[in-house]
């Protein structure tokens, strides 16, 4: 449970409207406190924040007795309650506050080069494949209520079916949200954002706006292009958007210009064609995924041409002949 739902809880408790498996979820947090296996980032701020909230309720509900019943004896005995709360929710966040360096929740990382890709199972049997100069980070174990990673880059989705644990992945501009399906997310550095769906059903809505919010089905996508603030969705084709997880690369009778704008995608590196004047040069060939240099190789024994890399990263191509 997040922060901020367990203090949604608490004052939903000091007003009296929990139920009685909602008490039972706040004892055992307050127990998995005291034995340091959870920890909650609260400031001096929000601890301040929540024992107000907590004296408001309490406040708000001694009145209420006192004009109600009014009865002196409960009256009283209501008020060294509420202090004795105050006192014992006080010592758990202060010794929270001051043990959160040594409780910590185990996070997970799991990153690939640029010529790297890799499949990874998360702890609820999620099936996540990684494309290259990609990152995941993920907890060790997820929480009772939800299962959140973090996704830098290209990545393939088969989610877990969980109703009880909706599943999120949070990228730099776009939140994901579902609860058993797949689907693939594409966002690098300096490019659009892009989710397409293969199967079941995805929502999606902005980390600055939550109310622009979309929903996909299988085979439809909602992109994000770069320095917009509006999702942009429409149609594709999940199949071929997915083709980079079967780590081949094939071409029938495509033109060396096309060639190179699918390898330029698939490692997501620039490709810089020059002198390419022959538009009937065709490429018919099938290539494991063993990086851009080996493929490059392989295409000159296809056609003539050099390449060099720059410094920026770039390969600058060197059309001859076909």
């Amino acid at each position: 449970m997040t922060k901020a739902a367990f203090e949604k809880l608490l004052q939903k408790q000091a007003e009296g409207r929990t139920s009685a498996s909602e008490n039972q979820k706040i004892d055992r947090i307050w127990q998995q406190i005291y034995d340091r296996t959870q920890a909650f980032d609260w400031d001096k701020v929000s601890e301040l924040g929540v024992k107000e909230r907590i004296q408001s309720g309490i406040n708000q509900r001694i009145a209420y007795t006192a004009k109600t019943k009014k009865n002196y004896i409960g009256h009283y005995f209501l008020r060294v309650a509420a202090v004795f709360l105050l006192l014992i929710l006080g010592a758990l966040i202060y010794n929270t506050v001051n043990q959160q360096e040594e409780i910590q929740v185990a996070l997970l990382s799991r990153s690939t080069n640029k010529i790297q890709r890799a499949q990874v199972t998360l702890p609820d049997g999620t099936k996540v494949h990684l494309n290259v100069n990609s990152t995941l980070n993920f907890p060790e174990t997820f929480e009772e209520d939800s299962r959140i990673v973090q996704l830098t880059g290209e990545a393939f989705f088969d989610v877990t079916h969980d109703p009880s644990r909706p599943f999120y992945v949070q990228s730099s501009t776009l939140n994901t949200k579902v609860l058993g399906t797949s689907f693939n997310i594409s966002s690098y550095a300096d490019e659009e954002t892009r989710i397409t769906v293969k199967t079941g059903k995805v929502q999606v809505s902005l980390n600055t706006d939550q109310k622009q919010q979309v929903y996909l089905m299988p085979n439809e996508t909602a992109s994000l292009p770069k320095g917009s603030s509006n999702l942009i969705t429409g149609k594709a084709d999940a199949s071929s958007v997915i083709g980079w997880t079967s780590g081949k690369l094939e071409f029938e009778s495509v033109p060396f210009d096309e060639v190179l704008a699918r390898l330029e995608k698939y490692y997501h590196t620039p490709l810089v064609l020059s002198n390419y004047e022959n538009k009937g040069c065709l490429i018919t060939a099938s290539f494991e995924n063993k990086g851009l240099n080996f493929i490059l190789s392989n295409l000159q024994l296809l056609a003539k041409f050099t390449y060099t890399e720059n410094e920026e990263g770039e390969f600058i191509i060197d059309f001859k002949s076909c």
